[in-house]
């Protein structure tokens, strides 16, 4: 029933179990590492280091990396001792499953099995894509608070402002759950081949939201 990017911990005091999950398709980072009878969670593997007996690096990590390209899809990590819990999973975990230094692991998603039926004609594809586009966006618009974008000019940042901008007026959008984002965040790069500035404004100017400039240097600060 969860609709987005998640990595969570939840301990049940009740029955002693510890619940873990990582989204579908692993957005949300998760590690962990077990010794002593312990089981060591983070969202960065440098959180873990003060609970480890050591933090090195884990040799056979350079190995795996030249020699296989997707090892971000895998269990292993730089550290030693350290896993990635793999995307799409879930683990309700006992203190024997720590003891015994497993964790019941769950494939609740996989990508080849939950694939959608695609129209066979273009309009109709079109169509579909563009529903399923805008409904994204619009859950992504609830917020306790004003909803900014990062606007980089480029075809993911400037499809999304528009999409949303076009939700305005809407049913959705007079729900008081949502916010209608009325401010967008622009990195400049001026004399640079990554400035996309133009398209920034060309955005800007199709949906009339304010936007704010932030100059980045060479050095890749930002410019007051």
């Amino acid at each position: 029933m969860l609709n987005g990017m998640w990595a969570f911990a939840i301990w049940d005091s009740v029955n002693h179990q510890l619940i873990l999950s990582r989204d579908r398709f692993g957005k949300k980072p998760l590690f962990y590492s077990m010794e002593r009878d312990v089981l060591i969670l983070a969202s960065e593997m440098k959180a873990m280091a003060p609970l480890m007996s050591e933090f090195v690096p884990d040799h056979r990590f350079h190995e795996l990396a030249a020699s296989q390209y997707q090892y971000e899809s895998t269990e292993h990590c730089l550290i030693k001792g350290i896993k990635r819990f793999p995307a799409g999973s879930y683990a309700v975990v006992s203190p024997e499953d720590i003891r015994r230094q497993q964790l019941p692991i769950v494939r609740f998603w996989d990508t080849s099995k939950e694939s959608i039926e695609v129209p066979a004609g273009y309009a109709e594809q079109v169509a579909m894509f563009r529903d399923l586009f805008q409904d994204a966006c619009r859950l992504r618009l609830r917020s306790d608070v004003p909803v900014g974008f990062c606007l980089s000019g480029g075809l993911d940042s400037s499809s999304v402002v528009c999409a949303l901008h076009s939700q305005r007026g809407s049913a959705a959008a007079s729900d008081a759950r949502f916010n209608i984002a009325r401010r967008a965040f622009v990195a400049t790069f001026e004399g640079s081949d990554l400035d996309e500035t133009g398209y920034a404004r060309a955005v800007m100017e199709k949906t009339g939201i304010d936007c704010t400039y932030i100059e980045i240097d060479g050095q890749g600060g930002w410019i007051d």
